[in-house]
């Protein structure tokens, strides 16, 4: 059986990716290019690739070990384990609270036609219900989403989605005092940009997201082991210190 994604044919000593040899995308393609051959079997305009290239660096961090993928992933750090077992460890402390918002949001642009937003917010609202991808658990309106969108608009690269995104937070700002957090903003600009299964959006959160876990890695690996629990209860480290300090003195003692 041959995979429709990847392959290798053997007497030709050649790789492919979908229909392309892989030593043409190397040639030809960036990373951008790759990723929409690979998983939409396009090719991006140059506006669509600038813009979603925005998408992936808006995803890239910022909020210190607050982030569950980011918190998990430094722990798992602070014990020197390998690089790949501590992003493993961040990638499984995504979850429909973290991450996966996107999918949500990408799902209702999928599904709900742009007449009948309207009709399905209030409902939502009338039922307390929840829209994914807006509001934040840490600041009462997230930076992002209104600099991500003038790029967008900049570019002209929304669709149908983005406009879905624009009827939702006029409503949910009007209402509730709730704003957009980026999954809301980068769900309708990936489903403008031809990415139609809602899998896609954590998947590409986690791209993005894994430049900063990767990062804080790197810089944890640099310390001695725990100190990252310092970060969550200040002071940890004087403690840790000074509790073996007292181990010291003790075993020294009973020498």
């Amino acid at each position: 059986m041959k995979s429709g994604v990847d392959w290798a044919d053997r007497e030709r000593r050649e790789l492919y990716i979908r229909d392309q040899p892989l030593s043409q995308m190397i040639q030809e393609m960036d990373f951008t290019d790759a990723i929409f051959h690979t998983w939409l079997q396009k090719k991006p305009s140059e506006k669509e690739k600038i813009m979603f290239n925005k998408v992936l660096v808006s995803f890239c961090g910022g909020w210190n070990i607050i982030a569950p993928v980011v918190f998990a992933t430094r722990l798992a750090a602070t014990t020197k384990a390998p690089i790949a077992q501590c992003l493993a460890a961040g990638f499984c402390a995504s979850g429909p609270s973290h991450t996966s918002a996107i999918e949500g949001i990408m799902k209702i642009y999928l599904e709900v036609e742009t007449g009948k937003i309207d009709e399905f917010v209030h409902e939502k609202l009338s039922k307390k219900e929840i829209l994914p991808g807006f509001g934040h658990p840490v600041v009462w309106k997230d930076p992002r989403p209104p600099i991500v969108y003038q790029e967008c608009k900049k570019l002209g690269v929304g669709g149908d989605a983005l406009r879905k995104f624009e009827k939702i937070e006029a409503i949910l700002s009007r209402k509730k005092g709730v704003y957009a957090n980026i999954d809301a903003i980068n769900g309708a600009i990936l489903v403008d940009l031809g990415f139609d299964d809602p899998a896609y959006g954590p998947a590409l959160f986690l791209l993005g997201r894994s430049i900063g876990m990767t990062a804080h890695v790197i810089e944890e690996m640099k310390n001695p082991p725990f100190t990252a629990l310092d970060l969550v209860y200040p002071g940890f480290e004087k403690i840790e210190y000074e509790h073996k300090e007292k181990v010291r003195e003790h075993q020294g003692d009973k020498k």
